[in-house]
């Protein structure tokens, strides 16, 4: 089982029946790009002893990963967007960051240690391209741009940089377009991760601190439908982070 330390919101242990077999899903949030995270999320992972792991990113995401990985290379912080600078500034108050994210390295660098398939479970990029042109303007884009710098007016939550991420993404959600297409990435990554956790008896899914929520309602909702004795143990939080 998960140690009682190091949960976040959203953190789970899913037990459920199907088909007579007992399954395991554990849903573990991580803050993207902290380099303290890795760290983090290796113990869990050990811990957990999934035999799949299961990624938020898309399957092109995750060959780009592999390949950094494997060639020991970092992703300068020319390539990124200005909503993505804005939280890695924002989790610059709270330690280290690196790109790709180390929880995603360590995740890729456990399976592969272990000999455990890696898989990406959300939509792929030309699928996303497509429902994000379709409900994300150039407008909306720039809106949520201003919100995000707005956002950094006021007083991040000392030690707690899950809740900064957390009010960063309640400014970009009050956008429809942007809670349009991760509406429809959280019920993607649902179906394909609850796939995942139909073949195994224990899965992992790593996902994003601010989607971990949503992911583990849906998922819920979908191993009610389809299993028997569904049973869930949250993962208790952490105090404040040194």
């Amino acid at each position: 089982m998960i140690p009682p330390k190091g949960g976040y919101p959203g953190g789970a242990a899913v037990r459920f029946i199907y088909r007579g077999e007992q399954k395991h899903l554990f849903l573990i949030p991580y803050v993207k790009g902290l380099v303290r995270e890795g760290e983090r999320v290796r113990r869990l992972l050990e811990e957990a002893r999934p035999e799949v792991l299961l990624l938020h990113i898309s399957p092109e995401e995750l060959e780009g990963l592999k390949d950094l990985v494997e060639n020991h290379r970092k992703v300068g912080r020319e390539a990124l967007s200005a909503a993505d600078s804005v939280y890695l500034a924002v989790l610059e108050v709270y330690g280290e960051v690196e790109l790709p994210s180390p929880s995603l390295r360590a995740a890729l660098e456990y399976g592969l240690r272990e000999g455990k398939p890696v898989k990406g479970v959300d939509i792929s990029e030309a699928d996303f391209t497509e429902l994000y042109l379709k409900h994300v303007s150039f407008l909306t884009r720039l809106r949520r741009d201003r919100a995000l710098k707005g956002a950094l007016r006021y007083p991040l939550p000392p030690g707690r940089p899950q809740e900064a991420l957390m009010i960063l993404d309640r400014e970009v959600m009050k956008l429809k377009g942007f809670r349009t297409v991760e509406s429809e990435r959280m019920k993607w990554q649902g179906r394909a991760v609850f796939r995942e956790a139909l073949r195994w008896k224990r899965a992992a899914f790593l996902q994003e601190v601010e989607r971990a929520e949503e992911s583990l309602a849906e998922l819920l909702r979908r191993a009610e439908k389809r299993g028997e004795a569904v049973e869930v143990e949250r993962f208790p939080e952490e105090g404040q982070e040194e």
